[in-house]
């Protein structure tokens, strides 16, 4: 299957692994982005925001003005036809003809682009390729072949087999080139956006330009040909988001570097860091499509992080989250759930060797958090509120600090919880490989926190709470006030007990609890949305999760998809975000950034209802939960799936009156069995059929692929 064509958005970014930091205050190599005021590409910087732009322009006989803007291009139905991490390609219809330009990184420090027009009928004019400084001062000289930009931060422009004599200065700098066009002819033109200085003779870059966007596009293909999409009747924004989320995880894996000995993850584009949290679930994400290039990363962090409890640190090693006392920190097992996360990545493709090289790493880290951050008793706590990823929150901290020294003060249930089920994950992983003294090792201390989470039940509130060790009593309700709500009544991190085994008069609480959750600000941040949807499915509250995503997803997709930008407007359409605020204009947050992605799985698997088997049993089963909206009729696909080295098409067809009916195939072809929630064969089909089942909504169908 090839990169999905579509009608994307004209702006986001491309993949640039040379842009990389060493603190808050020094990031250098710069990111490649489009501008917000002309069609185009160039190299962006952070502190200061400024950026050069290599933009487009295009004179014709009988069009009374020139493009130039965005504005200019847009009545010529401007979009992105190609919208992948390494490739953007721009196209638009103009009269007399058809507009394709396409933009690729050559190699380090270096953008390529390359336009298209093809003629319909007779087509002359003029091609301008236009040259904008966004707050980078100096000025552009044309000098021979080439045009450099003076100044603290020079940039080189050149165009292919021409010289650049001169540069016309309105509306931008640019060089200009003539075509002549009759119907069936094509025009084309070659230019690259260097940072700094290029070569006395450029022969070297140029040789290799068309091949490298051939292989560019072939690349994407490849990648693509593994990965799943959405087919269909999917709203046009959710077909384009799906690709936006996959593309802005495929963006975040950046080559090996500084401390990192192979491929690793970074949160976000503009800070590149390696964060265990934010990393393992971009890696789940990456895993839909590529499993064992996942966990080979996920290997790479954590080997290669320099420090048992995985702290968060820029490529170099270089920490960037350190409490006041200078204690170097990372993640928690609450925050995100990582190894839930981890959990289903290699369970998508299981591997022994990796499963065995992994597993010790991540009981050094859970050794770690047991020795260093417990009290004498036991008790789990955050060295400060960074750590907890909750930062500044005042349930933790009632000065609502990040870096401040909390440790000891509350017992959050949340922490307790994540040890018993991480506890319990790696007890399964080491079952896997053999190792029994190991197993049996964690399977006890996951009995040991399953218990201490136990201790924090109110029966009075009926939920878990935080318990205040000084005070002996509950954190009070109605003093930490964390976006615009009362975080020690309200706190989404305290739903991960509901992965544990829990009584059922726990359960029916809990589920009732999650009523009050589907509102602001619960669902703006994909951490909180990420574990209220693991802790509905765990409660049996598939209908909630479904509703609950459902609103997110036609919202951010949409923001995301969305066809302008102002000038300095934040997010920029066509990738995923930090997080997802009401209404868009409250934005504060950073472009590019891993978990924003977060969109994609929860579609999957609340709204497709896709679920990886969690039994390790060696079938290839997965579970399938619909949970489309009431109102949606036509034919649903979830289509090229990659599980356990097979491809699966999963389709949804909702007929007018509102019966469902599913249909699974997979390549290559296998039998496939279906069984209802109480064990009832609905489908019992040969390989090769392609055999309709009645589903309904939220209800759980267990399929079963091959032998049995």
């Amino acid at each position: 299957m090839p990169f999905p064509e579509d009608r994307y958005t004209p702006y986001g970014y491309l993949y640039s692994p040379e842009h990389t930091a060493r603190s808050w205050l020094d990031a250098t190599g710069g990111m490649l982005r489009t501008s917000e005021q002309y069609p185009g590409i160039g190299w962006a910087y952070v502190h200061p925001r400024r950026a050069v732009f290599l933009c487009a322009g295009l004179e014709l006989d009988g069009l009374p003005a020139p493009l130039i803007t965005r504005e200019d291009w847009a009545a010529h139905d401007l979009y992105a036809s190609h919208h992948s991490s390494q490739l953007m390609a721009f196209d638009a219809a103009i009269p007399g003809g058809t507009l394709r330009l396409a933009y690729f990184r050559l190699r380090p420090g270096v953008l390529a682009a390359h336009a298209t027009i093809y003629a319909t009928g007779a087509l002359q004019g003029q091609w301008g390729w236009l040259l904008h400084n966004d707050r980078v001062g100096g000025a552009w000289l044309a000098r021979d072949d080439r045009a450099v930009l003076t100044g603290p931060q020079p940039h080189t422009f050149l165009r292919r087999g021409l010289p650049v004599p001169a540069l016309e200065s309105t509306p931008l700098p640019g060089a200009w080139e003539p075509f002549d066009l009759q119907g069936g002819e094509t025009w084309e033109g070659w230019a690259l956006l260097a940072v700094g200085d290029a070569p006395a003779d450029p022969r070297l870059w140029w040789l290799p330009v068309a091949a490298t966007e051939t292989q560019t596009r072939r690349a994407d293909d490849a990648f693509w040909d593994h990965a799943p999409r959405l087919a269909g009747d999917w709203p046009n924004a959710w077909r384009r988001g799906w690709v936006y989320d996959t593309e802005t995880t495929r963006q975040l894996l950046l080559p090996p570097g500084g401390v990192f000995g192979g491929e690793w993850p970074t949160w976000m584009a503009a800070w590149p860091r390696a964060v265990f949290a934010e990393g393992v679930l971009d890696l789940d994400r990456l895993g839909l499509a590529a499993p064992l290039r996942a966990q080979d990363a996920l290997l790479t962090l954590l080997r290669d992080t320099p420090g048992d409890q995985l702290p968060c640190v820029f490529r170099g090693g270089e920490p960037n989250m350190v409490a006041t006392d200078g204690a170097v920190c990372g993640t928690s097992p609450a925050w995100c759930l990582p190894f839930v996360h981890i959990a289903r990545l290699l369970r998508r493709q299981p591997d022994s060797a990796r499963i065995a090289a992994i597993a010790p790493l991540l009981a050094r880290y859970l050794r770690w958090w047991l020795a260093h951050r417990t009290d004498g008793d036991g008790w789990l706590s955050y060295h400060c509120t960074w750590e907890a990823g909750e930062d500044d929150n005042p349930r933790l901290d009632p000065g609502g600090t990040g870096d401040g020294v909390i440790q000891g003060r509350t017992r959050p249930p949340e922490l307790q919880a994540a040890m018993a089920v991480s506890a319990a994950i790696l007890r399964n992983l080491f079952t896997r490989i053999g190792d029994a003294a190991e197993a049996m090792r964690w399977d006890g201390v996951a009995r040991d926190y399953a218990a201490h989470t136990q201790a924090l039940w109110d029966d009075a509130t009926s939920r878990f709470r935080d318990w205040d060790v000084a005070k002996r009593r509950w954190v009070e309700n109605g003093a930490n006030y964390y976006w615009k709500a009362d975080s020690a009544r309200f706190s989404p991190l305290a739903f991960t007990s509901a992965l544990l085994d829990l009584p059922a008069q726990q359960r029916a609480a809990l589920r009732e609890e999650l009523r009050h959750y589907n509102v602001a600000p619960w669902r703006w941040w994909p951490s909180w949305s990420g574990t209220l949807c693991e802790a509905a499915a765990a409660l049996g509250e598939d209908t909630w999760a479904a509703e609950f995503v459902a609103g997110i997803a036609a919202r951010v997709y949409a923001e995301n998809d969305r066809r302008t930008q102002a000038m300095d407007e934040r997010p920029t359409p066509g990738g995923a975000r930090e997080y997802w605020p009401e209404p868009l204009a409250d934005f504060g947050g950073s472009d590019a950034y891993g978990w924003g992605a977060e969109t994609l799985p929860l579609v999957l698997r609340h709204i497709i209802g896709w679920r990886e088997d969690e039994t390790d049993a060696p079938e290839i089963r997965f579970t399938l939960v619909p949970g489309l909206p009431d109102d949606w009729r036509g034919t649903y696909t979830l289509a090229n799936a990659q599980y356990r080295e097979i491809a699966v098409d999963v389709t949804y067809t909702i007929a007018d009156n509102g019966a469902m009916t599913a249909t699974v195939q997979s390549r290559p072809p296998l039998p496939c069995f279906v069984t209802a929630t109480d064990g009832a064969p609905l489908l019992d089909a040969p390989a090769g059929t392609a055999a309709p089942f009645s589903v309904q909504r939220g209800e759980r169908y267990t399929v079963t692929l091959g032998a049995r």
